[in-house]
């Protein structure tokens, strides 16, 4: 199918297959599938129609933050814009065995308000990968906030995960209370703060809030 054909419908065998071979890509840890008609749109923000017109789906992966660092080099941004186009690039071939048509997201710039065009975290928890924790970081039920998100739209209707119907978040409030410049507080993040920690602290933080946080630390809740 081309970008300009009516939209196919995914069986739920397909589905199976089409998340089988996605699973098998390099480094990629779980996928789930969102409707993005359910993607609601963040103040400042785009929607996933921008990058796709008549987009139906979107397919969420996760790979493991060190995992990526590891194979794609320490320079953080630089090696997860790599991973991501890498990995895009190959789940649209994937989708194209199917005859099915898709296109990666990258939001490799921000505005001014440091904001993305699209939230992958809001796109992940749609596709049953995880819910958002106190620091603000997606959660997964096995890696925790330890985890790098990527997406790929598809103007094909595939049968949509549903969210995780529990919280994974455990209330600690660890990352509210080891964050070093205040940047976290009450649910609420500072991205200001928290991108010139370097400059308040004269030093790197060590990430504590991701570090520290007890979901997924040891592999599991």
């Amino acid at each position: 199918m081309n970008e300009k054909d009516e939209p196919l419908i995914v069986t739920d065998e397909q589905k199976q297959a089409l998340e089988h071979e996605i699973r098998t890509l390099p480094l990629i840890k779980d996928v789930g599938v969102a409707d993005v008609s359910s993607y609601k749109q963040i103040p400042g923000g785009s929607t996933p129609y921008e990058f796709l017109h008549d987009a139906k789906t979107a397919l969420v992966y996760v790979a493991k933050t060190e995992d990526v660092l590891h194979t794609y080099g320490k320079w953080y941004v630089v090696s997860l814009n790599h991973f991501l186009k890498q990995t895009n690039d190959r789940i649209i071939t994937v989708l194209k065995r199917h005859g099915l048509h898709g296109r990666g997201v990258i939001d490799e710039g921000t505005k001014g308000d440091l904001i993305g065009k699209i939230s992958f975290r809001q796109l992940a928890v749609l596709a049953g990968l995880g819910t958002i924790g106190k620091n603000t970081c997606l959660l997964h039920p096995v890696y925790g906030p330890k985890v790098v998100i990527g997406v790929v739209l598809t103007n094909s209707q595939i049968q949509n995960d549903d969210p995780l119907d529990t919280e994974l978040c455990l209330d600690c409030a660890l990352c509210l209370r080891k964050c070093l410049t205040g940047a976290i507080r009450n649910d609420c993040f500072d991205r200001y703060v928290c991108k010139n920690r370097r400059k308040l602290l004269g030093k790197g933080c060590g990430t504590p809030c991701i570090d520290l946080c007890p979901v997924g630390s040891s592999g599991k809740i």
